[in-house]
């Protein structure tokens, strides 16, 4: 079971990455035509998403919870993916938030696994 400041520190952490992926899927939006944009726009709000209703879960610190990280983790990494395929500065910060909040994931699956 986590401490409630690492839960807290958790919920920053996915709660960072949730905006700065609806942030990128807004400027990205406002930039690009819909042709393109039809692709990937959604898929970036649906990362957001995911990683905002891991952090509204992990307030309940049931251990079901927990493995939920794992799907964070991959959308998260799938995210970065993604965005690491465009030049924009939004999409490389995106992406860059996206597998520090992965990487993040995992480590706090792990040790909740043990």
């Amino acid at each position: 079971m986590l401490e409630k400041q690492e839960i807290i520190d958790l919920k920053q952490t996915l709660a960072l990455c949730a905006s700065v992926c609806e942030d990128c899927a807004a400027v990205g939006f406002s930039r690009i035509q819909y042709g393109t944009l039809k692709k990937w726009w959604p898929t970036d709000r649906d990362y957001a998403d995911v990683c905002a209703l891991t952090a509204s879960l992990l307030m309940l610190s049931s251990d079901m919870d927990y493995a939920r990280l794992l799907n964070c983790e991959k959308a998260c990494r799938m995210c970065a993916e993604v965005c690491s395929g465009y030049d924009q500065e939004h999409c490389r910060i995106c992406a860059k938030i996206c597998l520090k909040c992965a990487d993040i994931c995992r480590s706090y699956y792990q040790r909740l696994k043990v």
